[in-house]
């Protein structure tokens, strides 16, 4: 592409720097919680249980479940937003007075 009138010449390897990953856990498809172990983990969340012992529930009672704690911190993170409806924590604080 031509650039500050000079040409540049830009190389894009193709090539990956490893081999696929075998482990579905690595993959954040494999880790989408269903709607049932998205309401455990909403619940479990609003009785104060920590994200480990909650990804230790969902692979007790779901042994096929592949959740990882970061699939359950972000689905605490997507819940706790939908139940501020866009406003502050501070907002939704004073709103609750």
């Amino acid at each position: 592409h031509k650039k500050d009138g000079l040409w540049h010449i830009v190389h894009t390897n193709t090539e990956h720097n490893h081999e696929p990953s075998t482990d579905p856990r690595h993959h954040p498809q494999h880790c989408r919680l269903s709607s049932e172990e998205r309401e455990f983990v909403e619940q479990e969340t609003k009785a104060g249980v920590t994200a480990a012992n909650i990804c230790i529930g969902l692979k007790e009672k779901w042994p096929n479940c592949l959740a990882t704690r970061r699939t359950v911190y972000n689905t605490q993170l997507s819940l706790r937003q939908k139940e501020l409806n866009g406003r502050s924590e501070i907002q939704a604080l004073l709103d609750e007075m």
